[in-house]
């Protein structure tokens, strides 16, 4: 259960906005998760937290971390993505606001600037899911050749393979960001590629496993249904819409659910189905359950109003005096400045144009008259206080969606699935069809 004391420590005016947002949030996660799961099931996420932990955005407020809690205590197990170097952010979520129920395992730094200092985590409730003891980097091993073996290119960030086990079922899961990049060219086939050879291997490895239980089983004269052999590859693949680095990855033995087969994970105007999970499974009792994405935007820093008379919540935070929000008071006050702003770019023009050739002069000196005409329009516009009132609501609202609520929160949706984990009755039946 997510810890709220911090709520505590919030002015009145916060602390009521919040609340009602955490009330909503629940709502909405109720109505597309909760309730989705049968008792049995165990429900496991992915998310990329945009440089959670630092190197980039800004520190998360209590108010985003009380968020993130929320939506990750609705489930059993999170994989996390793009977790920076320093920890300290991740073990506050863990030890402040989502508690000793929850445990979490990382992995190393990838360093090299295309590892871009990330590390990658896994959240999980401990009442329903135990960590194997079995984790490491995934390292794809050495091609043969004629000549010898040849050290493969890695992976840009290395993935994350750890084993859990829930309930009766035991599985390995696999964390990866793959190499991000263009949507074509170059970039697109190094993305495919280094799915593709994840892939493939981790279909020998568990093929591999399979084969070996089987011949243990028969040699005992056991069950050969159970298996351990079950892998799920999950993250941010960076797959783009229409790209064919998804088929490396099904083409190569993994299933994507069917309720997560075709949806959209990103928060920029183009919908892109970055994220993905896909399973290889092995154990014939398993079942898969339901599925979907977390919109967070619906519930919190949302883009306008859901409720009669409220506003949109970049306006409230405008009437708010607080560290994390000092950046919407900067962006309100640059856009009352523009007037002023604009003159000085003019006149850092037509000084830069005394010094240039002819042909240069006439084009600066056209600029700053641009300029000079945008200033003055715009002076003149913004003494119409309800005009005025409109264009900073609306600038401070394209920065606010476009970079604040992103870095507080994500610009990737949280993806989600589950499955069944209680096999007591397949157990049970066997005695009443089997002579041994």
């Amino acid at each position: 259960m997510t810890y709220y004391w911090k709520i505590r420590r919030l002015t009145t005016k916060h602390r009521k906005h919040l609340a009602q947002r955490l009330l909503s949030l629940r709502a909405g996660l109720r109505k597309q998760v909760t309730e989705k799961r049968d008792v049995g099931e165990l429900k496991i996420a992915t998310w990329n937290l945009k440089h959670f932990g630092g190197a980039g955005g800004y520190k998360r407020s209590t108010e985003s971390l009380l968020y993130i809690a929320e939506i990750i205590d609705h489930f059993d197990l999170v994989a996390i993505q793009e977790v920076k170097r320093d920890l300290t952010q991740l073990k506050s979520l863990l030890w402040d606001y989502l508690g000793s129920e929850w445990d979490y395992v990382v992995s190393d730094i990838t360093e090299g600037s295309a590892g871009n200092d990330e590390r990658m985590a896994v959240l999980y409730r401990k009442e329903r899911v135990t960590f194997s003891r079995e984790a490491g980097e995934f390292v794809l091993p050495p091609i043969k050749s004629e000549t010898g073996s040849v050290a493969p290119r890695q992976l840009a960030r290395s993935p994350f393979y750890i084993g859990f086990q829930a309930g009766w079922f035991k599985f390995k899961l696999c964390s990866v960001h793959i190499h991000y990049g263009a949507k074509s060219g170059v970039d697109r086939n190094l993305r495919t590629e280094e799915i593709k050879d994840l892939a493939q291997q981790l279909r020998t490895r568990s093929d591999n496993e399979r084969r070996r239980e089987i011949k243990y089983a028969k040699k005992k004269q056991y069950d050969i249904t159970p298996s351990a052999a079950n892998y799920i590859l999950l993250g941010d693949f960076n797959i783009h819409e229409g790209s064919p680095s998804k088929a490396a990855l099904t083409d190569n033995g993994f299933d994507v659910p069917d309720d997560i087969e075709k949806v959209y994970t990103n928060t920029g105007a183009t919908r892109e189905p970055f994220d993905q999970i896909a399973v290889r499974i092995k154990d014939k009792r398993f079942k898969q359950g339901s599925g979907g994405v977390l919109d967070y935007r619906e519930f919190i820093y949302r883009d306008g109003p859901s409720e009669p008379g409220s506003t949109k919540d970049s306006d409230f935070y405008r009437t708010l005096s607080l560290s994390h929000v000092e950046k919407i008071k900067e962006k309100e006050q640059i856009l009352k400045d523009q007037p002023k702003i604009k003159l000085e770019k003019a006149a850092k023009k037509r000084a830069k144009a005394k010094t240039e050739s002819a042909t240069k002069q006439k084009k600066l000196n056209e600029q700053a008259a641009k300029l000079e005409k945008d200033a003055g329009e715009l002076k003149e516009k913004f003494k119409d206080k309800v005009f005025l009132e409109k264009y900073i609501s609306d600038g401070v609202h394209d920065y606010f969606k476009g970079y604040y609520r992103k870095n507080q929160i994500s610009d990737h949706l949280l993806l989600w699935t589950s499955f069944k984990i209680d096999y007591a009755d397949n157990y049970l039946e066997g005695f009443t069809t089997s002579d041994f």
